[in-house]
């Protein structure tokens, strides 16, 4: 059978257009076989249609989008993302904080720049104290410690001793503390320096509220500067811890109740402070080490108002002083 040149011309047009209509490299009705990429516009592979453009075996390759993401396979850098994970250019999804942990399954997405994080993108907190790692100030406070926004534990009264490890959690600001957050008490007579009025109190010494050195059970006859036999056991006591704390000096205070005149008081005070000195150097303490002074009723440490204010103001104290 011959073919004219016309019908030939014909035929080569209409493939030629055919081939042009032919968008196989990225429709999704294509596909391959013998190396050529088959395609029907209107009903994809399924069947052979006699309406509309036509187009069989044109060369070429489908492109594949496997995870579905926008990004062909052959530029994809990560091909299986997740469905409907928002991805960059590269086919890898999202890391909006580049912490490491892509946004899908990021719980912490603002992260922030080199944190590090644990598995679901949070900054990791080592103490477990709910302050994370890159701002925490004390990163090994022990677990169930208050602690501040810095991460470091609670110290309430501000003394170094956080209060978890404490003993005195209201110390006054600026006190100087031991280890266990309590005022120090320097000569050990249970007044700690803050509040200690003598603080060179030797051991074994007896003090009143203020730290001071008082010889209790102490008592003359009234009116005058003789010791009772009752205060002697007391006195040779005294005598034995000043012996002992061979580096002190003493001074030997008379003080009296507001009963009587001032210049009365201030005499029966000294006779009363020197009484005791005698008694002291008799039992073997150096006379040089002490000295005896009166203040009559100028120093009370109660009301002269009551009985037992008087009693208790009527005193002789030691004062110590380090040689």
């Amino acid at each position: 059978m011959k073919v004219s040149k016309i019908s030939l011309l014909f035929g080569m047009g209409f493939l030629s257009l055919t081939l042009g209509a032919c968008t196989t490299t990225e429709h999704p009705g294509s596909w391959k076989a013998g190396g050529f990429t088959q395609h029907h516009p209107q009903i994809g592979n399924k069947a052979i249609s006699g309406v509309g453009t036509q187009c069989y075996f044109c060369p070429g390759k489908t492109k594949v989008d496997t995870d579905g993401d926008g990004v062909y396979d052959d530029s994809d850098k990560c091909p299986e993302t997740p469905a409907d994970t928002a991805v960059d250019a590269k086919g890898c999804a999202l890391d909006t904080d580049m912490d490491g942990v892509p946004d899908y399954k990021d719980h912490c997405p603002n992260t922030p720049k080199q944190a590090k994080v644990d598995e679901r993108g949070c900054a990791l907190d080592g103490d477990k104290d709910g302050v994370p790692d890159y701002r925490d100030s004390c990163p090994e406070t022990p677990e169930g410690v208050q602690v501040t926004l810095a991460g470091c534990a609670v110290d309430t009264d501000k003394d170094g001793v956080p209060d978890y490890r404490d003993n005195c959690v209201n110390t006054p600001m600026n006190v100087k503390v031991d280890t266990n957050g309590c005022a120090l008490d320097t000569d050990g007579d249970g007044v700690v320096d803050f509040r200690d009025d003598c603080p060179n109190t030797p051991s074994g010494a007896t003090v009143n509220v203020l730290g001071c050195w008082v010889l209790e059970n102490l008592h003359f006859q009234t009116g005058k500067a003789v010791i009772q036999s009752r205060s002697y056991n007391m006195l040779n006591d005294t005598a034995d811890i000043i012996k002992e704390a061979y580096d002190l000096n003493v001074e030997i205070q008379g003080h009296t109740d507001s009963k009587g005149s001032v210049a009365l008081n201030e005499k029966l005070s000294l006779a009363r402070a020197q009484a005791v000195l005698n008694y002291l150097v008799n039992k073997g303490v150096s006379a040089n080490r002490l000295t005896a002074k009166g203040f009559g009723s100028s120093h009370p440490v109660q009301s002269n108002d009551t009985e037992k204010g008087r009693a208790m103001n009527r005193r002789v104290e030691l004062k110590p002083m380090r040689r």
